[in-house]
């Protein structure tokens, strides 16, 4: 049978739950490397989104120039 943690005196929990953090920390840039291809968008996304963007700002800029 297990104790819960909370049953635990302060310093345990706290170095539970740095190592916990520390794992976490260690473990997203390893996780985002070896899945880098779904995060980096395609040349296509990104040239869409510029152009989205120039035409939206030169649109609220001729908006408000008057």
């Amino acid at each position: 049978m297990t104790i819960p943690w909370y049953y635990l005196e302060r310093p345990t929990r706290v170095i539970l739950l740095r190592c916990y953090y520390a794992l976490c920390a260690c473990s997203y840039p390893l996780f985002v490397g070896l899945n880098w291809k779904s995060y980096v968008p395609s040349r296509a996304e990104v040239n869409l989104d510029s152009l989205r963007h120039l035409v939206l700002n030169k649109a609220i800029i001729n908006f408000f120039r008057f």
